[in-house]
């Protein structure tokens, strides 16, 4: 039993199976007959028992259901408010097992927001939700199969926490949870205002969970209450401490409240290097330790070497709420020697700093640095010319061996040979290209031995070939070669010249000649009928493709060039087949010559000129004779003998004309080309063009006596081809013609 008579039932309820919450139609019937069946005498006052509940949770109603004895049995369960007549829930084990009872709850009163529990000590009717309308008394009535029947009446009272409780200072500013921050000896004042509850909460102040006796009710009309409390003189011992302001009106909840934490703000009390070394090893890492104390907020930590932040190695740092620890892991560096290193702790809000320092000594291997004279620009060093290196040395301890390296070798001095060796200096007089290269210094002491960067020295020399002797190249004919020349230069901006030369002649190799194809060879032309249709077949040999896919052209060259053949479908192992119909011939002009010219990406070859072919006249003659003769027929060519000889005498005393002229003259075609039958052979005589003016021999196998010129005569072997032989003193040479399939590529 609670003060003031009040009684408040604490229930652990254990849920097993399935509760049932809801009655038949019928049963509800049978239970409001028997309800109403009821009258006054049944109801015996008892005592009241006082029931807390918080609105919107849950409440239970006790009600005692066990028998007085284990022969009886409970038959029925019914709540009534107040003292009225019809039940507000029931419970029913009338004609069954205690298990499959039937529940039955008023859906004006509870509804489905009650439940009966019959595994708790005692039972109890348990409501959700409840709601400030459920505030009243309860009548639980238990009725048994040989025991008296028993009555229970619960005063239930509904508990509305308050609402509203507010923290702020004297402005009216929300602490949010915090109060100030602080600093030493500072005041504050706080008050706190709650709102709503039933019945009225009761208001209190804590510090440090200590209650706070002296704090002032500024205001309380039932409604609305406000509460003060003012602290000074702020100490460094009152930082995180905890104020709070509490309102209760039930056990049944924690009590509502505010909290705020004291901030402050501090100085740091202390600042201290741990682990001062009294020297250190520039090959050995070190760790630096700096605590600061009583700092708010932690101090910051800032390494320096002398007036500098010291940025160089690893920065760790712990704090908590005034402690800051700082590791600074460094590898100390030569030009550290001598110098201070400095801890410093600053309060970023107070700017209030605290230090601690100590000067470094640190021992290292020699470091040096070397160069060339400062007199000299490293530009403009050429055979002959005198040079020195510097080396600048600093060590601690002093050095004791200074020595010089070329190319990873050590340099001896050599006075004959102009090699100086000074103290920190090496002099070179009349340097040469093997002079040129790497230069370092080196120097030890107790610490160990180092080297300098390296300098590297360029002397400059005129180009000296890579190849000491000369190179003997051996090649097929008709190869493609590649002759590679390589020379040692400084600077090696070189230009290249090439030139042949050979026992006959010399001369400078034109750069343009080393990617142009050379002129196709050996060429034979026929004249060729295949389906009724007259070609001339020109076969040929491919010749230097300049390193590039080249392909041919057979071309009419007069006034204005143009090509009669492509002859990209007609090149297969090295030999070219050039075919024009016969009808494209008869439309050349008089001062046309048909040509062969190999051509790739880089230009064209030199032509070759098929200009001493006799056709045209014993063509043009053929077509005035006849139209069906013009594409030369087996019958025409036959009655045309006699014609074509003629022609042919007229051709060779045409040919030995201008050979007379051009023996008169000094000067030849730009290329001739005939076809020779000799010793059942094919040949062409091809004259290059002249280069420079310069006269240039026949390209042809067996060359006839230069007294004695050629003579040419054309003969017409069939119907089909006509051949050019050549006869001299010794008689005539004739081959028969090649057959179609020989000169006509297949298409």
């Amino acid at each position: 039993m609670a003060a003031g008579g009040k009684v408040a039932w604490t229930t652990l309820l254990v849920f097993v199976g399935v509760i049932c919450r809801g009655l038949s139609e019928d049963n509800h019937e049978d239970l409001g007959k028997h309800a109403h069946g009821l009258t006054d005498v049944d109801f015996v006052p008892v005592s009241t028992m006082d029931v807390e509940a918080v609105v919107g949770r849950s409440a239970s109603l006790p009600c005692d259901i066990e028998p007085d004895s284990h022969e009886d049995r409970v038959y029925m369960v019914l709540w009534f408010r107040h003292a009225g007549g019809k039940p507000l829930y029931s419970f029913d084990v009338r004609g069954r097992s205690f298990n499959k009872a039937l529940h039955w709850s008023d859906p004006l009163a509870f509804g489905r927001r009650a439940y009966f529990v019959t595994m708790s000590r005692p039972s109890s009717l348990t409501v959700d939700a409840i709601q400030l309308d459920d505030e009243g008394i309860y009548r639980c009535r238990v009725d048994f199969k040989n025991s008296p029947t028993r009555n229970f009446q619960i005063r239930l009272n509904v508990v509305v926490p308050p609402h509203q409780l507010l923290l702020y200072d004297e402005a009216g500013r929300d602490v949010a949870g915090v109060v100030g921050p602080l600093e030493e000896g500072g005041n504050f004042t706080l008050l706190c205002e709650l709102r709503g509850g039933r019945p009225q909460p009761t208001l209190t102040w804590l510090i440090n969970n200590k209650p706070l006796e002296d704090h002032t009710v500024l205001k309380n009309d039932g409604k609305v209450i406000i509460s003060r409390i003012s602290v000074g003189g702020a100490e460094r011992s009152w930082l995180n401490t905890s104020i709070r302001c509490q309102a209760t009106n039930t056990p049944l909840l924690s009590p509502h409240e505010r909290t705020a934490r004291v901030e402050m703000r501090l100085k740091p009390t202390s600042v201290m290097i741990t682990n001062k070394p009294g020297q250190m090893s520039a090959d050995l890492e070190i760790t630096l330790v700096c605590v600061s104390h009583g700092s708010r907020p932690p101090a910051q930590i800032t390494w320096y070497r002398e007036n500098r932040r010291y940025t160089r190695g690893k920065h760790s740092e712990f704090t908590n709420e005034t402690t800051t620890v700082s590791r600074l892991t460094m590898l100390p560096q030569p030009e550290d020697d001598g110098a201070v290193i400095r801890c410093r702790a600053d309060n970023p809000v107070l700017s209030v700093a605290l230090e601690d320092s100590f000067r470094m000594s640190v021992v290292y291997k020699p470091v040096l640095t070397m160069s060339l004279g400062s007199t000299l620009n490293p530009n403009d060093i050429k055979e002959g010319d005198d040079v020195y290196f510097e080396c600048n040395i600093r060590a601690n301890p002093k050095e004791h061996r200074i020595s010089w390296f070329h190319n990873d070798v050590q340099v001896t001095q050599n006075i004959s040979s102009g090699v100086f060796i000074s103290t920190k200096s090496l002099v070179l007089q009349r340097v040469t290209r093997r002079d040129g290269g790497l230069y370092t210094c080196r120097a030890a002491n107790q610490m160990g031995e180092s080297s300098s960067q390296t300098v590297y020295l360029r002397v400059q020399f005129a180009p000296v070939c890579a190849q000491p002797t000369p190179l003997l190249i051996g090649a097929r004919l008709d190869e493609p070669l590649r002759v590679r020349c390589t020379v040692s230069a400084d600077p090696a901006d070189v230009t290249f010249y090439w030139q042949f030369n050979n026992s006959g002649e010399s001369f400078q190799v034109s750069p343009a000649r080393y990617a142009r194809p050379s002129p196709p060879r050996n060429c034979t032309a026929n004249r060729l009928v295949k389906d009724n249709e007259a070609f001339l077949s020109v076969r040929c040999i491919a010749g230097y493709d300049g390193g590039l896919n080249q392909h041919f052209t057979l071309d009419a060259l007069g006034e204005t060039g143009r090509v009669l053949v492509n002859s990209s479908a007609g090149y297969t192992d090295l030999v070219v087949w050039l075919n024009v119909s016969w009808s494209a011939l008869e439309t050349m002009a008089e001062d046309e010559v048909i040509a062969v010219t190999a051509r790739n990406s880089k230009g064209s070859s030199e032509p070759v000129l098929l200009r001493d072919l006799v056709f045209r006249d014993a063509a043009k003659r053929t077509e005035s004779t006849t139209h069906a003769a013009s594409k030369f027929p087996a019958a025409a060519a036959l009655a045309g003998v006699a014609a074509i000889l003629t022609a042919a005498g007229a051709i060779i005393a045409l040919v030995l004309r201008r050979r007379n002229d051009t023996t008169t003259t000094s000067k030849r075609p730009s290329q001739s080309v005939v076809q020779v039958d000799a010793q059942g052979r094919r040949y062409l005589i091809a004259y290059p063009a002249p280069a420079d003016k310069l006269e240039t021999k026949p390209d042809i196998l067996n060359p006839k006596s230069d007294t004695e010129p050629p003579r040419v005569v054309l003969e017409s072997t069939d119907s089909k081809s006509y051949t050019i032989r050549e006869a001299n003193k010794e008689g005539a040479s004739y081959s028969p013609p090649p057959t179609d399939d020989e000169m006509m590529p297949q298409r």
